[in-house]
Formats: structure tokens, sequence, C-alpha cells
């Protein structure tokens, strides 16, 4: 009796010794399918890497590194000297939530104690420390002037990227563990674990300009990929997405940091087109009648119509004004103008 080896492997044999003519189609599917292969068998350890790589150290590094350059930042480029020297208290604790502004905003949701996540690492925090003096302490500002003249600041934010990735990951994980099947309350929970700095600097601006525009956008590429790849995790762990954990993962790392290079080098909006898109269908587009032109600066919108409607309003008033003279200027006017007259006359 012949076993299902011996028999698979004559029917394998008399396909290869076989001398029929195959069809192109044929042809290109055998092609393409060992190239393929081939593809996934190169990408696959990057994969596993990618997918296991721990974020302690060599991501939580550059994370400090970068959110305290971003405290040196909003302080003021000519005063965060004086303000870390008179203030080295105040300058730490604002340090603090920069650098565990997601975990905070994270525990509010989970209702659990918010320094928690801050105290019971010893490790990361000792490290955030010493990152934070040495951004605001070195002396001659010596760690800075390297990380300027080495051109630095690019890789480590593209690895400051690669953590947030992992805490969008990790975030749509702990709640649908906790919560299975649901959609809204992973993805909010997972971009405030990994983009809490968004939410901390509108609340900034907000409290330094109480009459600005509450406007809430988010202009940073970095933050819309957290948004993106959070509503992708969640389909692929709810099964809408039929596609491994893994490949999703490095995927949208390797786009995290290609997005980074590429912010290096033009400031183009890669999600601007798409943005346009979504908005001018659901919401609809901002004009009126065809005579409202919108102008964007600084991310504020104003209005063309209205500027150009209050600058007749002034012109209209200043006219009027300098026409409808009071009857006694007209008086003061027609004496002087008689006195000149007079004055012509007698010199002739």
């Amino acid at each position: 009796m012949k076993g299902p080896p011996v028999l698979s492997f004559h029917v394998r044999r008399s396909a290869t010794c076989s001398a029929r003519p195959q069809p192109p189609e044929s042809v290109g599917e055998s092609v393409s399918a060992p190239s393929l292969n081939a593809v996934f068998a190169i990408m696959a350890p990057v994969v596993d890497v990618l997918a296991r790589y721990p974020a302690f150290p060599t991501l939580w590094v550059p994370h400090c590194v970068i959110m305290s350059l971003a405290l040196r930042t909003t302080l003021d480029p000519t005063r965060w000297r004086a303000f870390s020297r008179r203030h080295p208290l105040s300058c730490l604790m604002l340090d603090v939530l920069y650098v565990y502004s997601g975990a905070i905003f994270s525990t509010l949701l989970l209702a659990e104690p918010s320094l928690a996540q801050v105290f019971l690492n010893t490790q990361p925090l000792l490290v955030s420390l010493v990152c934070w003096y040495l951004v605001f302490y070195c002396p001659g500002d010596l760690f800075v002037r390297c990380l300027d003249a080495m051109h630095l600041r690019i890789p480590l934010a593209a690895m400051q990227d690669f953590l947030r990735i992992q805490l969008v990951r990790s975030g749509v994980d702990i709640i649908l563990k906790e919560h299975p099947g649901t959609f809204v309350y992973p993805v909010v929970f997972s971009i405030c674990k990994s983009s809490g700095f968004l939410f901390l600097k509108y609340a900034e601006r907000l409290l330094k300009e109480p009459g600005a525009s509450g406007a809430f956008v988010i202009p940073n590429v970095a933050t819309k990929l957290c948004v993106l790849s959070s509503l992708l995790f969640t389909a692929q762990q709810n099964g809408v997405l039929s596609v491994e954990k893994d490949v999703l993962f490095a995927g949208a790392v390797i786009v995290a940091v290609v997005l980074r290079l590429f912010s290096a080098l033009s400031s183009a909006d890669p999600f601007a087109l798409a943005e346009d898109f979504s908005c001018g269908l659901l919401f609809g587009r901002h004009h009126d009648d065809g005579r409202e032109v919108t102008e964007v600066s600084t991310g504020h919108v104003q209005s063309a119509t209205f500027k150009c409607r209050s600058e007749l309003f002034r012109g209209f008033v200043l006219i009027v004004t300098v026409v409808n003279l009071p009857g006694e200027e007209e008086a003061k006017l027609t004496e002087d103008e008689e006195y000149n007259k007079d004055k012509d006359g007698s010199q002739m």
C-alpha cells in the first residue's frame, strides 16, 4: 500500500517531467508566487524584530530628549535659561508633564491614579531626569550643541514615533482585553496614550491666550498617523481587517519613520488631500455663494470679505467726516481764506 508522501512525490515528478507547453497565465502565476514568497521571507525577520523591539531604553531616551527640547522651545529660546535657573522645580514639573502626558491622560480614562505611572517605574523616571538635566543644565549647553552639530533631532524624533506606535498597539490591547468587541473606546484610549502631548498643548494654548481661537486641530503628521493606526489596530483586533497584527505594526512603524524623514525634507502634509476631500464631502466647504474667500494663516481661518467690508466702512466714515465739517470749522476756514486774499492784494 502506497502512502500519501510517495504518491505526492510521483505527482510532482510527473508534472515537472512533462513537456506540455503551459499557457502564459500559469507561467506568470508560477513566477509571481516565488517572488512574493521571497519578499515575505525577507520581511519576516524585519517584522519579527520590529514587533518585539523593547521600548526601554533605546526608544524611551529619545522620547525624553525630544520632550525636554519641546519644553525648552515653549519657554522661549531667549528666556528658558533664566527661567530654568530661577525656577528649577517648576521647570522639572513641566518636564514631567511633557514626558508623561500620555500616561497621565490614559490613566484618567482608566480611573487609576495618574502619578502611579510616574513614580512606580523608577528607571524610566531616572532616565527622564537625566535627559532633562542635560538639556537645561549641561555646562556650555554642550549636549544640545552636539545634537544640532550631529543632526540628531530627526533620528530621535523618528525613534519617538516608533515608541508612539507601540503605545497605540498597547492601548488597543489593554481596552479590548477588558472590553472585547468595542471600537470607540480603544481608539480614544490609544490616541490619548500615544498623543497626550497634543491635548496638553491645546490646554496650554487656551491658558496662555484666553482670547485665541478655540479650534482643536491636529497639526502634526505623526499624531495623524497615530490616529489612523489606532483605527487600523482596533479594526484588526475586532476581525474587520484581515491582516496579521505584527505585519500591521511593522508597516505602521515603517510609514512613521518614512513620514518623519519626509517632514525633514518638505513641509507638505501628506494627509492634506484626503482631509480636504473627506471634510468637503461630509461637512461641505466653507463658502458664501462664491463671494467669500478664506485665507489660512497660522492655523486660523479669516474671512477676506469681512476684512474688505471693514476697510470700506472705515473709508466711508473718514470721507463723511472730512466732507461734512462742523459749521464753526467751515467759518474758520472761510475767514482764513478771506484773510489770505486781502494779504495777497495788499502785497500787490
